[in-house]
């Protein structure tokens, strides 16, 4: 992912590759970025067009953010075997990707689960929007039975 400060809000490009295609969004981080698709041979390194769709955003002054200028955001979980009801990690993780990437807000890198409990690690560039963006984007749905969401210093 790609930003920008334009106007005092930050805005993003990105692309992504997966499932025969490639997804570029465009827009302000936090709101949720229609995606457009462009398709890939089944054969088709999508590298180049992955390139080629980020290239004007670089020549616009668009950079990545550093790992380690943005927060380690952990959404917690009971696990399995404290709560037959838990969330899957694989799907909660999956769920909170395609958000935080919809958003502009970053990535999820991984989950662990053990002692009582299921993380999902997360990260992103403004922690209290995505943490805002989240809890929004959870409550009353399949993935609103969480614990709690924490910043890991």
């Amino acid at each position: 992912m790609l930003y920008k400060r334009i106007d005092g809000a930050l805005h993003f490009r990105a692309a992504t590759a997966g499932d025969g295609l490639v997804a570029f969004r465009q827009g302000i981080v936090g709101t949720r970025a229609p995606a457009t698709q462009h398709p890939l041979r089944a054969d088709e390194d999508p590298t180049p067009l992955l390139e080629r769709l980020l290239e004007p955003a670089r020549a616009e002054g668009f950079a990545a953010i550093d790992l380690d200028e943005q927060a380690t955001l952990l959404v917690e979980y009971a696990s399995r075997d404290d709560d037959p009801e838990a969330t899957d990690r694989w799907d909660v993780q999956a769920h909170l990707d395609e958000l935080l990437h919809a958003t502009g807000l970053g990535e999820c890198d991984s989950s662990t689960s053990g002692t009582g409990s299921v993380e999902v690690c997360c990260f992103v560039v403004d922690f209290a929007l995505a943490k805002r963006v989240i809890e929004a984007d959870l409550r009353g749905g399949p993935f609103g039975n969480y614990r709690r969401i924490v910043r890991e210093d």
